[in-house]
């Protein structure tokens, strides 16, 4: 159930992020590629940190599926 929820809460922040641009660049005076820093700094704390929160840590039984799915044993 965290899981879900800490995936909702991510995909709500990343579509709140790009609603929010326009008040962002009027009222702090930023031109589109501050915007774009802002944009490239969350997707990539979001890249880098996605392999571990979906590692075989948290998801063992997806670990053991991907395994199978890949040819390797289980």
């Amino acid at each position: 159930m965290a899981i879900s929820v800490s995936h909702l809460l991510n995909d709500l922040i990343q579509s709140g992020i790009s609603a929010i641009y326009p008040l962002l660049k009027s009222n702090y005076s930023l031109t589109f590629a501050q915007i774009g820093i802002i944009t490239l700094a969350y997707q990539l704390t979001a890249s880098i940190l996605q392999p571990f929160v979906g590692s075989s840590i948290f998801h063992p039984e997806a670990s053991r599926v991907a395994h199978l799915a890949f040819g390797y044993r289980a």
